[in-house]
């Protein structure tokens, strides 16, 4: 899967296993292996048999997509398709969603 960045200050913190650590602490080495199966994915459907809980979001996240790392932690990524591959009840089309943009890491408990 083709995977993107809003920003510079984020693609150097996703980038930089030094940034992960000192940002994150534990939670570092799940954001790695939540980033290594989103590379190794052909399209987003992938994930859903993998560790991580994907799951489309709700309300003002609608549209977003979040793994579970620890306790209440999430990464947040969205689909970077324009415009977003969609099924006809109106639901995401994780098979043909090929490329995302990672948003944050996030407690939105």
């Amino acid at each position: 899967m083709i995977i993107q960045f809003p920003d510079d200050r984020t693609v150097k913190l996703f980038n930089s296993a030094k940034a992960l650590n000192s940002k994150f602490g534990p939670k570092a080495d799940k954001i790695r292996e939540r980033l290594a199966q989103l590379e190794a994915a052909s399209c987003l459907a992938d994930l859903r048999r993998l560790p991580g809980k994907w799951h489309e979001l709700k309300g003002d996240r609608k549209g977003q997509v979040a793994a579970h790392l620890t306790g209440n932690f999430r990464l947040i990524i969205q689909p970077a398709d324009a415009p977003m591959p969609r099924l006809p009840d109106g639901g995401m089309d994780w098979a043909s969603i090929k490329q995302i943009t990672v948003l944050e890491v996030v407690d939105y408990h």
